[in-house]
This record gives C-alpha cells, structure tokens and sequence, in this order.
C-alpha cells in the first residue's frame, strides 16, 4: 500500500513540475512586442544613379537621403541625412519609412543636386539620370 501511495505521490509531484515549467514557455511565446505602423512601412531603397554623358561615376560620388520636412507622417520628418557612397552606380538605404524623401546628388563634374520622390509610387530599382544642367530625372 505504502509504495502505490509513494507513486501516486510521485507521479503527482512530476505532473505539477511539468506544468509549472511549462506555463512560462507559453507565456514567452505570446509576450512579443506589437508591431507598430511605423515599423511595418520601413523598406530598403535600392538607387541606380547614372551621369550624363559618362560611362561611370567618379570615385567619392554620394547621396544624401532625408525625409520632406512637410510630411504628414512623423517617421518622414524624423528621416535626417543619411549619407551613401555609389559604388558601381548603385546606393542602398535600408530601413526608410515608405514616404516622400529628399534625395540629393554629390558627383564630381556636376552642381549638387536635390529630387524630391515619393516611395510609394516609385518601383525598386529607383534609376536616376544626374544632368549637366537641370533637374534630376527619375524613371
């Protein structure tokens, strides 16, 4: 009698072990952050940038990205000078709210130059023709 009473014990004891070690596993899984708007519309721009009239750009070629100052969202406000090398014609900005961005052009051989796109209604890759003269064009 003593040894069903010890198992019952036991196996009692393990059930209750069991689930008390369990309960915080379940617990972990369901505790993630929520997701905000914010996070959810950050994308990476992909940029080919090309010279009129050159082959390639020179070395030391950059653009600087930064959110419209007049955006109705605040993470398009909050955006503020990120800086990229083009290497091979090509820059890439990661995580950049989905909205209306400043881009300006530093090449050798050409005047600074600013566009101003709106993410949401361009297509990757963002090809961008810098001029001699005039305004960026964006295809």
């Amino acid at each position: 009698m003593k040894s069903k009473t010890g198992i019952s014990s036991t196996l009692l004891c393990l059930a209750l072990l069991r689930s008390a070690v369990a309960v915080p596993g379940r617990q972990e899984e369901t505790a993630k952050p929520p997701v905000s708007d914010t996070n959810k519309r950050l994308i990476t721009v992909h940029i080919s940038v090309s010279g009129e009239g050159m082959d390639k750009l020179p070395t030391g070629s950059t653009v600087e990205l930064t959110g419209d100052d007049k955006a109705a969202s605040a993470a398009c406000r909050k955006v503020k000078s990120l800086e990229q090398s083009i290497h091979s014609g090509e820059v890439t900005f990661p995580d950049v709210p989905m909205c209306k961005v400043n881009l300006r052009f530093f090449v050798t051989g050409f005047d600074s130059q600013t566009v101003s796109v709106d993410l949401m209604k361009h297509k990757e890759p963002l090809h961008v023709l810098i001029k001699h003269k005039g305004s960026p064009e964006v295809e």
